[in-house]
């Protein structure tokens, strides 16, 4: 509700002025100002309001140049980017500073896994890579670009397919100046439900000082997999050849 959004707020505002405050701007590159809004639960036009509103706040607090993400709520094409690939409303300062003003160094982030849901987690080795060569591909190139076609009523975009193999991405391959995308979380976890071992992990370590099956040994089919698979998303979430996407983060190389 209302008080939630307020109370939201302030604490981007509190978070980023503190950075700011203690002159960590320059090791501080970049804020979120929320993780995942799930789009079966969240309003859109609330989850909306509240980007635009806390990307004011961070760029006043921490300065015009640092980056904002932005969670596409598990729904990228939908999302679109929230309208931040739209131009600024005056041209010759854009064409002054060299790109858009207020959306550039802003990205649609999305976070990828195949391990949380019953059903990706059953596929076969090769259904997953062609699941990230194909589902996963398509959802990180279906934004951000450059359009001028009105709105999909129905709430999808610009209305244009921006699969990079589709005909309407060929016509229209020019990325957005504003909104960029990026994949903030991926793993190469597959087949086996993180909470199903977590457990055993912390237990290990609070009893031996080891983690559960820290020392196993992989079989190398599995190895060999696992480097396909990794490499195939690792060239997938940098669309290199289409050119909206800015990278990717590794959930997680290392935890504390």
């Amino acid at each position: 509700g209302p008080e939630n959004f307020a109370r939201s707020l302030n604490a981007v505002e509190g978070i980023t002025r503190r950075i700011a405050d203690e002159k960590m701007t320059d090791v501080v590159t970049g804020f979120g100002p929320i993780d995942v809004p799930f789009v079966m639960n969240c309003d859109a036009g609330v989850v909306r309001k509240f980007y635009d509103d806390s990307l004011k706040i961070i760029r006043a607090n921490m300065g015009e140049d640092v980056a904002v993400y932005v969670g596409d709520m598990f729904d990228s094409k939908r999302r679109d980017g929230e309208g931040w690939r739209t131009t600024d409303p005056d041209p010759q300062q854009e064409e002054e500073e060299g790109g858009n003003v207020t959306f550039g160094d802003t990205f649609l982030d999305s976070h990828y896994y195949h391990v949380f849901a019953e059903e990706t987690r059953a596929l076969s080795p090769r259904q997953h890579i062609a699941y990230v060569c194909e589902k996963n591909r398509r959802d990180t190139v279906g934004c951000c670009y450059e359009e001028e076609e009105e709105d999909d009523p129905n709430g999808g975009g610009n209305g244009v397919d921006h699969d990079a193999d589709s005909p309407a991405a060929a016509a229209a391959p020019v990325p957005s100046r504003g909104v960029s995308r990026i994949v903030g979380e991926w793993s190469g976890a597959f087949d086996t439900l993180v909470s199903d071992m977590l457990d055993l992990v912390m237990d290990g370590i609070r009893t031996t000082g080891v983690a559960y099956r820290f020392d196993r040994k992989i079989d190398p089919r599995r190895m060999a997999f696992l480097r396909k698979y990794v490499e195939a998303q690792m060239v997938t979430y940098e669309a290199a050849d289409v050119g909206v996407s800015r990278g990717w983060f590794y959930w997680t190389f290392k935890t504390e």
